[in-house]
Order: structure tokens, then sequence, then C-alpha cells
């Protein structure tokens, strides 16, 4: 693994996000991998790594389609500020 996927891993695991309830998901957006993966600058590929990985990973729909949120842009970015 690479340095920001090893940053990355560290600090998305220590906050388990994908353990959050759905009831936390209103009023926040959602977006497809493709959408999320174009706003973090990174390739769908990347995500679904990620997520396979468990270093960051979707919630899922009731079909099994992954998803992000506007929480997850801001733990990436959490992630990588300076």
């Amino acid at each position: 693994m690479n340095t920001a996927s090893n940053r990355l891993n560290s600090h998305i695991a220590s906050t388990k996000l994908a353990q959050k309830s759905r009831q936390s998901l209103n009023n926040q957006e959602d977006y497809s991998i493709d959408e999320f993966a174009t706003m973090i600058g990174v390739s769908k590929r990347t995500l679904m790594r990620w997520d396979k990985q468990g270093i960051f990973s979707a919630y899922r729909r009731p079909s099994g389609r992954p998803f992000y949120t506007t929480a997850h842009y801001d733990e990436y970015r959490k992630a990588f500020s300076k």
C-alpha cells in the first residue's frame, strides 16, 4: 500500500464511519462511486479497492450498490489536511 493509502486507512478505520446507522444519514447528500471519485481526485477503481480492503468503506443501498456521503467527504478531507 502506498503512503496516502496508509494514512487514509489509519484515520478512517479509527472513525468506523461505515458503522454509523442509516439514521445518521439524514440531511446528507449522497454520491455514486463515480461522483465521489471525481470529487476527491482518485479513480473509481481506487475507491472500489479501498472499499474492498476496508480502508475507506462505502455505505450500501438495499440493492447492494455502494454510495458515499458528505460525511465521507469530510473524513477524507480531515485525513489529508495539513
